[in-house]
């Protein structure tokens, strides 16, 4: 995938251009909580 389409990407999904260390954690730490609510749910 070239540069180009990549950040067409970015944008398409809504992803700021300059996704940080401190988005990432932050997206992690929303990723473990819904896993965690599934599988509460899935009980």
């Amino acid at each position: 995938m070239s540069q180009l389409d990549f950040m067409r990407e970015l944008g398409r999904r809504k992803i700021p251009m300059h996704y940080g260390v401190e988005e990432l954690a932050e997206d992690l730490v929303a990723i473990r909580e819904l896993r965690e609510l599934d599988a509460l749910r899935a009980r």
